[in-house]
């Protein structure tokens, strides 16, 4: 049998993997339209700087993706962010704040200092403070339907918290407004904690009684080279499957036996299996004349654009924030950027001896980098004390990549799924479904790849 891949990002890249593990009987072809695979993965190095010009870490507490380097062999290479500098801020009134430790990791972190560093923060007014503390006596929605993040904690926690905690951290994830996306999908476990227990204090009482174990010292896991290495290594490994770059899928057809894939050479390919990990927006066009409604409601999905900016300093000409991996900034800025992170501060080796290296993220295409660069400095100048200008400044721009997640997007994926059924031998994958990072992104791969495993007789 023959199975088609269309995309050669990291989902793509993992099922064909995967697939391979499985020696089926079956041919394998993977095309990707760019010159090279991993999709918004790309490690970039620069006058001694190792740049990630998309997603720049892992997260420990989803192992699949650790798992995947540790079985191509880089376990050697596996870096943990720098634990002395565990500390993330937010830029409010024009000033770093650091954040009250504990917030997301609240049903695993000690109650107490939870609680401890909420009193303390002066995120909080003393009437944010004290209509949070009245979350134990509101009642639980009784009805199982969706609920906005937005709407979701200020209902349990007050506005206050929702807009000068909750909204910063989401909005560095996801790209979107915070006030659209859904809990079901973003943070279950917040959800589903209201569900059993009632509100957050009883969950938290009830899983210290479980003796969670106790949360990593290190969430955030790279690799010495990039996460480029990642990919290279994944690609390198791909010794049963055919791989074709620079080729274009431009539509999707399908005859009695078979579905055929045109492509921009001109060619058309056979493929009893199609699985499509191309950007969802992409992949609902490609299957127009296969499944309308299908098309329409992979389309449906809202995605956001996102700028990567990356500076090099020399150490002298700056003053970063000590003890940090960066910070966040709060929306009521009016920045047209969300979040920063200090490179040399969270890794080793990012920087050669005597450089600094820092990277700014926006949600949106930046029309003139120069004059953005030149808004934010003139902002953080108090941040970073800026003497001279960036030896090294890159841009890199990622149009509507970040799928969001907005209310009621579990029930679309379950239309998704009822459509995608009518169809033998068509499946999807990727980060719009079941969660945006890399590790999803595996596990999306993976899943794809056992379910066509089941197919193939």
């Amino acid at each position: 049998m023959k199975v088609l891949i269309i995309g050669g990002g990291i989902s793509g890249l993992s099922a064909a993997y995967h697939l391979q593990k499985l020696n089926l009987p079956a041919q394998i072809t993977l095309i990707e339209k760019e010159k090279r695979l991993g999709g918004k993965i790309e490690t970039v190095c620069q006058n001694g700087f190792i740049i990630e010009t998309g997603p720049e870490s892992l997260v420990s507490y989803k192992p699949e993706a650790i798992h995947l380097c540790q079985e191509l062999g880089l376990s050697s290479d596996i870096i943990h962010s720098i634990p002395e500098n565990r500390k993330t801020s937010l830029y409010f009134n024009g000033k770093l704040i650091p954040l009250p430790e504990g917030i997301f990791s609240a049903f695993s972190a000690p109650a107490a200092q939870t609680v401890k560093a909420l009193l303390k923060t002066p995120l909080l007014s003393p009437v944010g403070k004290l209509r949070m503390g009245l979350e134990p006596f509101i009642p639980a929605k009784k009805l199982e339907e969706d609920e906005t993040a937005g709407s979701f904690f200020a209902r349990r926690l007050g506005k206050e918290f929702f807009e000068n905690l909750i909204s910063p951290f989401l909005s560095g994830i996801y790209g979107g407004d915070p006030e659209n996306l859904s809990m079901k999908s973003i943070l279950p476990t917040f959800y589903s904690a209201e569900k059993k227990y009632g509100s957050f204090l009883k969950a938290i009482r009830a899983n210290k009684k479980q003796k969670l174990p106790a949360e990593q010292t290190s969430p955030f896991v790279s690799l010495k080279n990039g996460l480029g290495s990642l990919v290279a290594k994944l690609s390198d490994s791909l010794i049963n499957v055919s791989v074709e770059q620079g080729k274009i899928a431009l539509s999707i057809r399908k005859n009695v036996k078979r579905y055929q894939v045109t492509l921009n050479t001109g060619e058309t390919l056979e493929a009893d299996i199609v699985l499509l990990t191309a950007p969802v927006q992409i992949s609902g066009k490609l299957l127009k004349e296969i499944d309308p409604k299908l098309s329409d409601l992979l389309q449906e999905i809202p995605c956001s654009s996102a700028s990567v900016i990356t500076f090099g300093f020399n150490e002298k000409d700056l003053t970063p924030p000590l003890n940090s991996y960066g910070f966040l900034i709060s929306r009521k800025e009016n920045l047209p950027i969300l979040a920063c992170t200090l490179s040399s501060n969270k890794w080793e080796g990012r920087a050669p001896d005597g450089k600094f290296l820092m990277r700014f993220y926006a949600n949106t295409i930046l029309d003139d980098p120069k004059k953005i660069t030149q808004l934010i400095f003139k902002h953080l100048d108090s941040v970073f004390k800026i003497k001279k200008d960036p030896e090294l400044f890159l841009v890199h721009s990622h149009p509507r990549v970040m799928p969001e997640y907005r209310v009621y997007h579990q029930k679309k994926l379950e239309q998704i799924q009822t459509l995608l059924s009518n169809h033998k031998g068509l499946f999807l994958a990727g980060n719009a479904f079941q969660g945006i990072g890399i590790s999803d992104c595996i596990q999306s791969g993976i899943k794809a790849a056992e379910q066509i495993c089941q197919f193939i007789p």
